[in-house]
């Protein structure tokens, strides 16, 4: 009777053990993969799933570069229009009049940005 228990638990602590399909793990030349065609990025390389053979397995991986962008598409900040000089010096005296600057600067960013492509 007390074997029985032990594998009716063992049983259950199986069961309930989660595993880690093999398509989620991290991808290593020649590991197995799940499905043709998806490639993922690790460690600055680009892994394909390959069939090879019968199975799938993971390519060798390509080097891949980080696209940095021009400088000249970085935000930069800008003051708000409209004359608020809302500062973190003197916010609590001017609560009233952030809604107003916040409409003002939001009108002037549209305004400015109306040639960028949606």
């Amino acid at each position: 009777m007390r074997k029985i228990s032990v594998l009716v638990v063992l049983l259950f602590i199986a069961i309930l053990t989660p595993v880690a399909p093999a398509s989620a793990s991290t991808p290593k030349a020649g590991g197995i993969c799940a499905k043709s065609g998806v490639s993922k990025v690790v460690a600055g390389k680009k892994f394909t799933c390959m069939k090879a053979g019968k199975k799938f397995a993971w390519s060798k991986g390509v080097a891949t570069t980080v696209k940095t962008p021009p400088a000249s598409s970085i935000l930069v900040p800008h003051p708000v229009e409209g004359g608020y000089g809302i500062t973190w010096d003197n916010v609590l005296s001017k609560i009233n009049d952030i809604s107003a600057a916040a409409w003002t600067d939001a009108q002037a960013t549209i305004a400015r940005n109306k040639n960028l492509p949606s």
